[in-house]
């Protein structure tokens, strides 16, 4: 995941900042709450602490033009100071987003990271890590969710085994060889890409699958719920939004049969295969693929952040676009031209669930059961003594000028004799 540089000059490095949030746990009897906390990130700006508000178990984080977004992370209950750490293998977790104020050029970030329990230190919100080592750390790094109106994605960043968490080792500090230590630029999934038709020369898209609008499977104009299903080796995702489950769209990317066309990857999750097809190479400790050194970087357990932030987007190739518009690499969204941070902005998150697979979401209503297909239409006759007639088929009965030769009456429908 990508960072932006928050503007300002001073720090509130040194003060503490947290706020009461509840999430809850289930599993096959229900769900039930569980009080946690969210702690300001230690290198926040003077401002960020009045960006976050949070109510029972809903979290909004402001963006603001003259110091962006603040960064948060989940911690314990007051009077336990450490992070809360989430195991992940064969676990669910969902929440429900609101960005619709989150356009072009914006991203509302939900993702784990593998900063350890910080005992003593997590109220103050030091020892951030990621897989791009923003805070001068690599750490393994899954991207739930990041995503505005016009695109989202998922993504795994994992990391050699020596800095799969939080580490003092050299080899976890910045260094130029970033991509020896962790997978920089991911295994992600972005549903707008690789839509029907897509092949070797050309690129088609899911632009119908995701956006601001009724129109669209999953309208991002209005909150939507987000579930991530972790396996041993793979992930997969699914949506809830107005009581519908919502299932990621085909997406074509396996190796084309006729030379051109790639092939549908039906039911999409991420794993070594797909990684693999969308020309993530990246094997860590050796043969281990992306997703299963991802899952195997979370058996440390992993924390929770969360941010809102902006990249400005001037052209392809800048800003945001790696996210939803035109990159060198292709298309990951329908934002072009430029951006601009004016205006009120905010990302809501809530109702964060965690627990085994199938207990966070109520199962979705089963579908509609379709009407029988209409009887087909009666094929034209033409008769003899009327519709009720000797009615007959073949050359007379192929239109009104033959059966006119026929010396009979065309009618829609007939006893055929």
């Amino acid at each position: 995941m990508k960072l932006v540089s928050l503007v300002g000059i001073f720090s509130t490095a040194g003060a503490s900042y947290t706020y009461d949030l509840s999430i809850e746990g289930c599993d096959s009897s229900g769900c039930y709450p569980l009080q946690k906390r969210v702690a300001l990130d230690a290198n926040a700006k003077p401002g960020h602490e009045n960006q976050v508000h949070v109510s029972g178990d809903s979290l909004t984080l402001e963006y603001a033009q003259w110091i962006g977004g603040p960064r948060v992370y989940l911690i314990e209950q007051d009077g336990v100071n450490e992070n809360t750490m989430f195991q992940l293998a064969n676990s669910e977790f969902s929440f429900d987003v609101e960005l619709s104020s989150m356009t072009c050029g914006f991203n509302a970030a939900m993702y784990l990271i593998g900063m350890d329990k910080n005992q003593g230190g997590a109220e103050a919100g030091t020892k951030y890590c990621d897989a791009q080592a923003v805070g001068g750390t690599y750490c393994s790094e899954m991207d739930l969710f990041e995503g505005n109106t016009a695109a989202q994605q998922i993504t795994t960043h994992g990391c050699i085994d020596q800095c799969a968490s939080y580490s003092d080792d050299a080899q976890c500090k910045h260094r130029a060889d970033k991509n020896s230590i962790c997978d920089h630029s991911g295994c992600g999934m972005n549903p707008f890409r690789y839509g029907p038709g897509t092949g070797y020369a050309d690129t088609a898209f899911n632009d119908g699958w995701y956006g601001s609008g009724s129109q669209y499977q999953v309208d991002s104009s209005q909150p939507f719920t987000v579930t991530t299903q972790f396996h041993t080796d793979h992930v997969e995702r699914f949506y809830t939004q107005n009581g519908q489950r919502i299932e990621l769209p085909t997406l074509y990317v396996r190796t084309p049969l006729d030379g051109v066309h790639y092939e549908p990857f039906y039911g999409p999750q991420i794993n070594d295969d797909y990684c693999g097809l969308t020309y993530d190479k990246w094997t860590g400790d050796g043969s281990m693929g992306p997703a299963s050194q991802m899952m195997k970087n979370a058996q440390n357990g992993m924390v929770l952040s969360m941010s809102a932030w902006y990249d400005a987007e001037n052209g392809p190739d800048s800003g945001m676009t790696w996210l939803d518009g035109h990159n060198g690499w292709g298309q990951t969204g329908p934002c072009s031209g430029s951006s601009n941070e004016q205006g009120s902005h905010k990302a809501t998150f809530s109702k964060i669930r965690v627990g085994g697979m199938g207990t966070t979401v109520a199962p979705a209503p089963p579908a509609p059961t379709p009407p029988p297909p209409a009887p087909p239409a009666p094929s034209p006759v033409c008769c003899q003594g009327g519709c009720n007639g000797y009615c007959q088929q073949g050359w007379c009965g192929q239109s009104d000028s033959n059966c006119a030769q026929c010396s009979g009456q065309f009618c829609p429908g007939g006893v055929l004799v």
